[in-house]
């Protein structure tokens, strides 16, 4: 017997057996309240399916040997080091060596009696292969940005590669009855993989990334890398040099350059086909009853008894800020309303309910509260954000006007300060003016007196 077959079995004899049970007085009492109520249902059949771009695969796959034959076999161009270095070392010396040690005295060790001379260092000059060409380098940046973009690709791949076929049913209902409210909702979500024929395409695809991925990475470690480890990565525009345009290898990878460079998507589409059904009157029935039953699962059991639990008290208090200056009660005509402008409030403002924000029609009826809630969300938040700025600014105000207040309040104690002290300066002045005047008088009558005793 099949699993089809199995369920649908099932399913029947459950339905039989819960509508024995709601058939009965109680059972029919309770089925007509949480029917009567608001209720919503809807049924979800989603399909998924990818279609691949397989287009930069086969891009870097041709590229892979011409990629690896430059790496092997670079091209070099022959350059003449120069450098002074231990006698020890000179393999050859030539009359630019001796030219050097004549007018670098300083490398002369001794010079014994028959004139010969015995230097500490020479000059040595010698070739070496070069690596650092240009077009090197353009090979070399290339395969760090080809590491870079098949890396991307293959873990957006690697996330997105588990294709499903899914089924949901939701289902809730709000209840007002006997002074309380009664809330039931439920959700059945049946998820299965996609069908073998895309899953098996999807692996060969990954198994052709994974290819490519090995390539790179050995290139990536090869001596080649290496040597030019050190060196500058070449930036666009890329030099069209005589070798890069003639050379069918550097001009494959040129190609490819600009081929990666061009290319922004992520290489897998994923298709998804949603369907939307509407339930016939017999299924809306069983799925009342089934709500019935989970409502029982709550009512139907005692209530868990109360423990001994640390009771904790709360004292909130109310923080003065510079608010208290800048509104003034008689500012307000109605009352006052206070909003909540903290983080905390505005994360949790933001975050009401993960909805799609492009739903479909059936989806959009079946969470109009959600939607609803997320809409005065927003309303809120575009409120508090305005409240924000408007406080920032008028913050920004007071204190600029204190500041202001608080200058003018410093040069009016400076100029009174100045005042005062310009006031005690003139009257010392005057003081002494007068002190020294009397005793002038005084010295001036003396002198007199003392002509007369004389005369």
């Amino acid at each position: 017997m099949s699993k089809k077959a199995t369920y649908s079995k099932l399913q029947q004899r459950y339905a039989k057996n819960v509508r024995k049970l709601y058939s009965t007085k109680e059972g029919k009492e309770l089925f007509d309240i949480l029917s009567s109520g608001k209720n919503k249902y809807l049924r979800l059949d989603r399909f998924e399916s990818s279609a691949m771009d397989m287009s930069w695969i086969k891009q870097i796959e041709d590229c892979i040997d011409p990629l690896g034959d430059i790496v092997n076999n670079p091209k070099k161009t022959i350059q003449t080091l120069v450098e002074v270095v231990q006698v020890e070392k000179v393999k050859k010396i030539g009359s630019e060596t001796v030219q050097h040690l004549s007018s670098h005295t300083q490398f002369i060790k001794t010079i014994d009696e028959n004139g010969d001379v015995t230097p500490s260092k020479l000059l040595n000059i010698y070739n070496d292969d070069y690596y650092a060409i240009y077009e090197n380098r353009f090979i070399a940046t290339l395969i760090r940005h080809l590491l870079i973009f098949v890396e991307k690709r293959y873990q957006f791949v690697l996330q997105n590669a588990t294709l499903s076929d899914v089924q949901v049913l939701y289902a809730k209902n709000h209840t007002e009855h006997d002074g309380a409210v009664i809330d039931v909702e439920t959700k059945v979500r049946y998820s299965r993989p996609a069908e073998a024929v895309a899953v098996d395409k999807l692996k060969g695809y990954l198994r052709r990334i994974e290819d490519i991925r090995k390539y790179l990475k050995f290139y990536a470690n090869t001596e080649f890398m290496r040597i030019l480890r050190r060196e500058r990565d070449v930036r666009n525009p890329i030099l069209q040099t005589n070798i890069i345009r003639k050379n069918p290898k550097y001009h494959k990878c040129y190609l490819l350059w600009l081929y990666i460079n061009k290319y922004k998507e992520a290489g897998i589409e994923v298709k998804v086909e949603e369907n939307y059904s509407e339930l016939p009157p017999s299924q809306i029935r069983e799925i009342n009853e089934h709500m019935c039953s989970t409502y029982l699962l709550l009512k139907g059991k005692k209530m868990s008894p109360r423990g001994k639990k640390e009771k904790k008290v709360y004292k909130p208090i109310i923080m003065n800020t510079y608010d208290d200056e800048i509104y003034k009660p008689m500012d307000y005509k109605g009352p006052i309303e206070f909003i909540r402008i903290d983080d905390k409030f505005r994360e949790y403002s933001e975050s009401l309910f993960a909805l799609d924000p492009h739903p479909t029609k059936q989806r959009k009826e079946y969470d109009s509260e959600k939607y609803e809630a997320n809409k005065n969300a927003r309303e809120r938040k575009a409120q508090v954000d305005s409240l924000l700025k408007r406080k920032v600014h008028e913050g920004e105000e007071y204190e600029k006007k204190e500041k202001e207040y608080l200058e003018h309040e410093i040069a009016r104690d400076k100029y009174v300060n100045d005042k005062v002290e310009q006031e005690i300066r003139i009257e010392a002045i005057a003081r002494v003016e007068k002190v020294r005047k009397e005793v002038k008088d005084k010295a001036k009558k003396a002198r007199i007196r003392g002509n007369k005793v004389e005369a």
